[in-house]
């Protein structure tokens, strides 16, 4: 009598969901230019520190004036997320309503990780200047917050910039690559007009007309919103060139 070994079946690995794998590959992918744009950022802004020392002693933030940094690189890398992944994750089998959700997902991470990095920067930079025995101010008008201790303030004025220009990048991106040049060049006061609202109407309001902080960040929202909800709607039933 023969006997066989007894081989019990393991359980497949239930493969990782599209979407997170598609996140995964947009945070991943863009970490060494992230750490070179910070790197920069330092010392941009350790340069511009020790340029004031020299004309008299500094009353202001240096940091703060990164904003804008902190809206335009992030967008640049919205932009380029559409051609980089859309056609390799669509020519991977799987479909566009997964690349959506990915994607929004890995811009809803580097969202987060540019805020905190912000703020761990401006916080850093108080220390330093009250080590200094400098006077640690916020002068530009627009930002939520008036000093950098109110940690909430600036995760939420950056997680509401940064998150705008992200998604208003995946849309730019979108169109670009859907329409062609000269409909993507048409439409950028469409697709580029609600960054502009967040960075300067927005702000306008409420040092003008008295909106809220509240207010502004329904507000931004709102916008955050519509425009991932277009950005869906084009990516669709979008026509992918998967060539090489």
């Amino acid at each position: 009598m023969s006997t066989h070994p007894v081989t019990l079946d393991r359980p497949t690995p239930r493969p990782r969901a599209a979407h997170l794998h598609t996140a995964r590959h947009m945070v991943r992918g863009h970490l060494r230019l992230i750490g070179w744009f910070a790197v920069i950022a330092l010392v941009v802004i350790t340069v511009a520190i020790l340029t004031r020392f020299a004309f008299g002693q500094p009353q202001e933030s240096m940091a703060q004036f990164g904003r804008q940094a902190l809206v335009w690189f992030p967008f640049s890398i919205a932009i380029g997320a559409v051609s980089s992944y859309l056609p390799v994750h669509v020519a991977s089998g799987m479909t566009r309503r997964s690349y959506t959700a990915g994607v929004l997902l890995g811009t809803a991470v580097l969202t987060a990780g540019f805020a905190a990095g912000a703020a761990v920067v401006l916080l850093l930079e108080r220390g330093v200047y009250q080590v200094a025995g400098w006077s640690h101010g916020i002068s530009e008008w627009d930002p939520l917050y008036r000093s950098v201790t109110q940690v909430h303030l600036v995760l939420a004025d950056h997680v509401a910039l940064t998150g705008t220009a992200m998604v208003a990048g995946l849309l730019v991106g979108t169109t670009y690559y859907r329409y062609g040049p000269w409909v993507g060049t048409l439409s950028l006061p469409l697709t580029v007009g609600p960054l502009v609202v967040v960075l300067w109407v927005l702000p306008y309001l409420g040092a003008e007309h008295g909106w809220t902080v509240t207010q502004h960040l329904l507000a931004t929202a709102a916008i955050i919103a519509a425009l991932a909800g277009v950005f869906a709607v084009l990516i669709r039933d979008i026509t992918v060139s998967t060539r090489s």
